[in-house]
Order: structure tokens, then C-alpha cells, then sequence
């Protein structure tokens, strides 16, 4: 299980890496599929904030744009869903 939680974590920030990079041309789908395999392993809402935050600090978003930054929080909120 852990092999597969840190697979998803991997391609979490690799899709959200890439949201962020698209700007206003980015797609959701991405987050949605992984939000429904997180589901499907049955990850809590907490560990879900975690792979976030990782991805936020491996992403150095932090020092991006607000926009990023504003991005990223909505991306958080539909990887929940």
C-alpha cells in the first residue's frame, strides 16, 4: 500500500506541477483521477493534505506568483473531492 500512496504522491506533484505551469490553459482531469484513485485506497482527507503540502513545498510554490499560489489552493480543494 505504501508503494502505491507514494506513487500517487509522485504523480500528484508531477500534475500539479503542470497545472501550474499551464497557467489559465490547465486542465482538472488530472486532479480528479487522482482524487478518485485516492478513494479507491482509501486515503483520509488528512493524508491527501499532506501529499498536497509536499508537492507545494517540492514545487516551491511559495515564491511563485499569487496566482500560482491561488491555483494551487484550488487544485487542493478538488484533489479532496
Amino acid at each position: 500500500m505504501k508503494h502505491k500512496i507514494k506513487g500517487l504522491s509522485q504523480r500528484y506533484l508531477t500534475a500539479l506541477g503542470n497545472y501550474l505551469k499551464l497557467g489559465t490553459r490547465g486542465h482538472l482531469q488530472p486532479a480528479m483521477d487522482l482524487g478518485r484513485q485516492a478513494v479507491t485506497f482509501g486515503l483520509k482527507t488528512f493524508e491527501l493534505t499532506k501529499i498536497h503540502q509536499r508537492a507545494i513545498s517540492n514545487l516551491d510554490v511559495a515564491n511563485g506568483s499569487q496566482g500560482q499560489i491561488r491555483r494551487a489552493e484550488f487544485r487542493r480543494v478538488l484533489f479532496r473531492s
